[in-house]
């Protein structure tokens, strides 16, 4: 009899040893299409986990173009909350969630000689510098194929691969010339933009996502 209880306790004991031997928890620093930053992993099951990560994007770019001198700053930062599937073979993970976008991207233009707006020419001194901003909504849902499972104990490498899908985008414009505070002006800046508007929603629909990190795994 007292056998057979010890071999029963045994077995209600083994399926809870083998949930909680899947449970982990993982810290990361990555780089890629989601900023520099880190990110937190947690597996719920052997199967599925969650995790969540923030990234700045410091890019800047100054230059000139025909003369025109731009200088644009990314949005930046970038967080993401998701889950994590990990269908059991070469460490393969599918995944999916939120990608949080805080700030729009930002640009100023400086003018020499004459700038069409709308159809409409205007001198530099009348339109200054031309000065947008890019919102690219608050959220994108994504979806990731990835390599590497963050919770693993000990050091390693991961990989993530995928795209997010944004939302509809709305560009702003404004000046600082002479005429920035006429309403014929803020008209056909206001035209300018909705132009730009609709070609950046009809081809920049998706974010791509690249992202590389080395993870330290525990519990």
């Amino acid at each position: 009899m007292q056998r057979r209880i010890l071999i029963a306790a045994a077995a209600i004991m083994l399926p809870v040893s083998a949930s909680a031997q899947s449970i982990g928890v993982g810290v990361a620093a990555r780089a890629g299409s989601l900023g520099f930053g880190g990110e937190l992993a947690v597996s719920v099951t052997r199967y599925f986990g969650v995790r969540a990560g923030i990234g700045a994007l410091p890019i800047s770019y100054t230059g000139e173009v025909e003369d025109v001198r731009y200088h644009v700053e990314s949005t930046s930062p970038l967080t993401n909350l998701g889950f994590d599937f990990y269908p059991g073979f070469f460490d393969l993970r599918l995944g999916g969630g939120l990608m949080f976008i805080r700030n729009p991207t930002t640009f100023d233009a400086q003018y020499s000689g004459t700038i069409m707006i709308n159809g409409q020419q205007y001198s530099d001194a009348e339109v200054g510098a031309l000065v947008g901003e890019l919102d690219h909504g608050s959220k994108a849902p994504y979806a990731i194929i990835g390599l590497g499972r963050q919770t693993n104990r000990g050091i390693g490498i991961y990989l993530d691969l995928g795209a997010a899908f944004l939302e509809e985008q709305r560009m702003r414009y404004n000046a600082t010339g002479a005429l920035r505070n006429d309403p014929t002006f803020q008209a056909e800046l206001e035209a300018e933009a909705r132009k730009i508007e609709d070609e950046v929603n009809r081809y920049v629909k998706v974010y791509p996502i690249l992202s590389a990190g080395i993870k330290f795994g525990f519990l």
